[in-house]
């Protein structure tokens, strides 16, 4: 199983989603309503990532939900191996979680040295996805690019979901 990467600050985490047993909270969008967690597929002992979308909360709102219902058809149609698959979706009491794949591998936000070669990778590898994106029928634009939304494999680079 991947190492798990340490949590940026406590807070209340559920003990399970769905079927899905959650290990920690990676990241927290309060006007979406929106809670990243890392979690395990215990029937497969698979690491996932849980978007849960929470539209019943104060701060959110269900219009956002048709954006997320978007989301997970664009994301079902995608088959890169660069893109963190779509794996599953759920309801929950509140909203509903979408399950995706995930890779164990730092965010390009992080600090660490890169050589000329490896930013060209990196730039190199982006383009490939946002070319085979943008063939996709309808095309596939995606707006939000940024070192966050981006991890550092061996020899790829992986987008992160929007």
């Amino acid at each position: 199983m991947p190492e798990l990467p340490e949590p940026a600050q406590k807070r209340h985490t559920p003990e399970w989603l769905g079927s899905y047993q959650v290990r920690q909270e990676l990241g927290r969008n309060r006007e979406g309503g929106r809670i990243t967690y890392l979690a395990v597929d215990p029937s497969h002992g698979q690491t996932v990532v849980l978007k849960q979308f929470r539209f019943a909360q104060a701060e959110a709102s269900w219009s956002g939900f048709k954006s997320y219902e978007r989301e997970i058809a664009i994301l079902q149609a995608i088959a890169h191996p660069q893109v963190p698959r779509y794996l599953d979706s759920f309801e929950t009491e509140d909203g509903f979680c979408m399950v995706q794949d995930y890779k164990a591998a730092p965010s390009l936000a992080e600090r660490f040295h890169l050589t000329p070669q490896q930013v060209q990778q990196v730039g190199v590898s982006v383009l490939e996805i946002l070319v085979d994106l943008q063939q996709q029928v309808p095309p596939i634009i995606h707006r939000d690019i940024k070192p966050e939304r981006l991890n550092r494999c061996f020899r790829e680079v992986r987008m992160k979901p929007v």
